[in-house]
């Protein structure tokens, strides 16, 4: 599968429902852990890294994607990958129907559309 595919599938997958800003900060989200040594260093190592996100809990994808709005998901994907600009840089987020255990030891960066997106502080290795 390639980076665009991997990314283009975890963010519909996340963010489907959301505002195209919503779609664009988990993008964002998936870049910022690739750059980070802490996390895998591919699109695709740090999507399919089984546990990291709801969608691929089990180590497989829970829904399938389609739709009308998959070539935007598709050029949202293809454009986070290419650029080097982040509208936030976060490691984590959840919807603001959930209070994770560790969001009260990261920082908060942004809230967008149903989403919360926070920052891992801890020193990289």
């Amino acid at each position: 599968m390639t980076s665009v595919m991997c990314m283009a599938v975890a963010i519909a997958l996340e963010a489907r429902v959301e505002p195209v800003s919503g779609i664009g900060a988990v993008a964002d989200v998936i870049m910022t852990r690739v750059a980070d040594p802490r996390y895998p260093d591919t699109v695709c190592g740090v999507v399919l890294d089984k546990g990291e996100f709801p969608w691929n809990a089990n180590g497989l994808p829970s829904a399938t994607v389609g739709g009308e709005d998959w070539r935007v998901v598709q050029d949202i994907a293809a454009d986070a990958i290419a650029s080097d600009r982040r509208w936030i840089v976060a490691t984590h987020y959840h919807t603001n129907s959930v209070s994770p255990y560790w969001a009260a030891h990261y920082t908060e960066v942004a809230s967008v559309g149903r989403h919360v997106f926070y920052y891992n502080q801890t020193k990289w290795r």
